[in-house]
């Protein structure tokens, strides 16, 4: 009978130590740091929901009444992407090399850089929709397709003010994408090689608050200095931007211009048009006179002059050089604009 007292007494006792260790327990863990207290809740992983787009080539037809006198061609490659990603548009404005009367000739050229061109391989590679104008070309200084001074003096008609026209393709473009489901950034990328470069850097340099990142090759060393003047020289557009309000009513917004990304290069033996530029098409003797005081008759010296003129100004651009290449585009080029474009602008590609 003792034994089983003994027992008794021995299991309350064991009992009331480990009633008496949980409490304890349980007062020690209310006193411990935070980072050692853990509970058994995980937030659920956020869902992404994706949309997919199926490759599309869009001809959208003149229409004057929204401000744009030539059709331009929309196409969008195959997409998958999360369904709430704004995506950036990739504008080429279009180059036919010659001049020709029938509108046309410059429909097939444009619609070839869309389908087959680089202008298909850059959107495919960004995963951006692209826009490609079918401006017409002009032999001389009316020269549609490169935004030259003449695009800007002519005030009705078709031809006037080609840059206003190519933001009126943008906004209707932003517009269908828009309804096809895409959520699209508010400023576009451009891009472009030889004449199209050149519409592109004075497109960027007109409309800078439109423009994210802008990249421009072989454009024969013909920028455009954002200013009114060098070495005592009035510059006028589109050598400078001297008369720009002038002819346009466009006060320059440097700031703004200074906030593009951009990407300027050359072949180091590109010499298309460059050494004399009298006989370029786009620039009266006086302006290739004036081009030639200020920075230099021949290449790459020209070149070289603008690249330090750029700097001397604080205008923030990335050039670059390529040895044994003339006025072509390579492997090497595209593989460095598209590095480009997805470094100053990954956050609208995909």
């Amino acid at each position: 009978m003792k034994v089983k007292f003994l027992m008794i007494m021995i299991l309350v006792t064991m009992l009331l130590c480990i009633t008496g260790c949980d409490a304890d327990l349980l007062e020690e863990a209310d006193d411990m740091p935070e980072e050692y207290v853990t509970d058994d809740y995980h937030e659920e992983p956020e869902v992404i929901e994706y949309v997919s787009f199926s490759e599309e080539l869009i001809k959208v037809e003149a229409d004057p009444a929204k401000g744009f006198y030539f059709p331009y061609y929309l196409y969008v490659p195959n997409l998958h992407i999360p369904e709430d990603h704004c995506i950036y548009l990739l504008v080429i404005t279009n180059n036919t090399v010659i001049g020709h009367e029938d509108l046309q000739v410059h429909d097939d050229a444009a619609r070839k850089k869309v389908v087959s061109g680089k202008g298909n391989l850059f959107a495919r590679r960004l995963g951006v929709p692209l826009l490609v104008p079918v401006f017409p070309r002009q032999w001389g200084l009316a020269c549609t397709q490169a935004l030259l001074r003449h695009t800007l003096v002519e005030r009705s008609g078709p031809l006037a003010r080609a840059d206003l026209q190519l933001i009126a393709m943008i906004r209707d473009a932003h517009s269908i994408l828009e309804n096809l489901g895409f959520n699209m950034q508010k400023q576009i990328l451009m891009n472009g090689f030889s004449t199209s470069a050149q519409a592109a850097l004075r497109f960027t340099l007109l409309h800078p608050n439109m423009v994210k990142a802008v990249a421009a090759g072989g454009m024969s060393s013909l920028l455009v200095l954002p200013v009114e003047e060098w070495a005592g020289e009035r510059l006028r557009y589109c050598i400078g931007i001297a008369d720009l309000e002038e002819l346009t009513g466009i006060v320059f917004d440097m700031d703004a211009f200074k906030e593009v990304d951009k990407f300027f290069y050359m072949g180091a033996t590109d010499d298309k048009e460059a050494n004399d530029i009298t006989i370029h098409p786009t620039f009266e003797r006086k302006d290739a006179e004036l081009i030639w005081k200020i920075t230099d008759k021949y290449m790459p010296a020209r070149w070289e002059k603008y690249q330090q003129i750029y700097k001397e100004i604080d205008i923030p651009t990335q050039f670059v050089t390529y040895e044994g290449v003339g006025h072509t585009i390579t492997n090497e080029m595209i593989t460095d604009v598209i590095e480009f474009f997805v470094e100053n602008a990954g956050e609208g590609l995909y």
